[in-house]
């Protein structure tokens, strides 16, 4: 079986048998031929599998997705409803007057160093970027941003420009604990804001 007929199927275990309806002329004759079908577990154990797919090089701007970040109405009913009824924990809050919210981070027991976090963004006053996004979103909140976390938030920016990428600040701004911040414009992103975050040594995502 050739590497081209592997197929990637939704499993949390390594390596799977898929049936599926045989395409060689050794097998043609079989209802179903089995499949093996490789998931990124069983890639990251088979040497053979990461040749042919090649090293993953993310290096040179981005580390990983920081965080996914929430506009809503009342900061404390949201972390209520994201704690106790999904199970997320708060780990960290704060208020950014510069930005106009009032914020916080939930993540897992667990949080490994590059694991995603969810932000809740609430508005301080009307004037804030997140009290005219949700204006502009009907009056609810939603999804407002995604961010990417970078080694080096100048160096990220000068690529970015370098790209033809716009931003929305000329120097980076002062985010969640501490941390660097920048934002992608949304029409160079397709739609997208596009935040990007330069941890501060051992602080909070964001």
């Amino acid at each position: 079986m050739s590497p081209a007929s592997y197929r990637a199927a939704p499993s949390r275990v390594g390596l799977t048998i898929l049936p599926r309806r045989a395409t060689n002329p050794q097998t043609r004759g079989l209802a179903h031929a089995p499949q093996l079908a490789f998931t990124p577990l069983a890639m990251r154990h088979c040497p053979r599998m990461r040749t042919k797919l090649g090293p993953m090089d993310n290096s040179d701007i981005f580390i990983c997705i920081d965080h996914v970040g929430y506009a809503v109405l009342n900061l404390d009913d949201a972390i209520e409803f994201h704690t106790k009824k999904l199970g997320w924990r708060l780990l960290h809050r704060e208020t950014n007057e510069e930005q106009g919210v009032e914020e916080a981070m939930l993540g897992t027991s667990e949080q490994l160093p590059q694991s995603a976090q969810v932000q809740l963004l609430a508005p301080l006053n009307d004037s804030s970027t997140i009290a005219k996004w949700i204006a502009n979103n009907g009056g609810k909140g939603g999804i407002q941003q995604v961010c990417y976390r970078v080694a080096d938030i100048d160096k990220a920016s000068e690529q970015l420009r370098s790209a033809g990428v716009r931003l929305l600040y000329t120097e980076p701004k002062i985010g969640t604990g501490g941390s660097r911040i920048q934002f992608a414009h949304p029409k160079d992103t397709g739609g997208i804001l596009l935040e990007i975050v330069e941890p501060v040594a051992g602080g909070h995502h964001a």
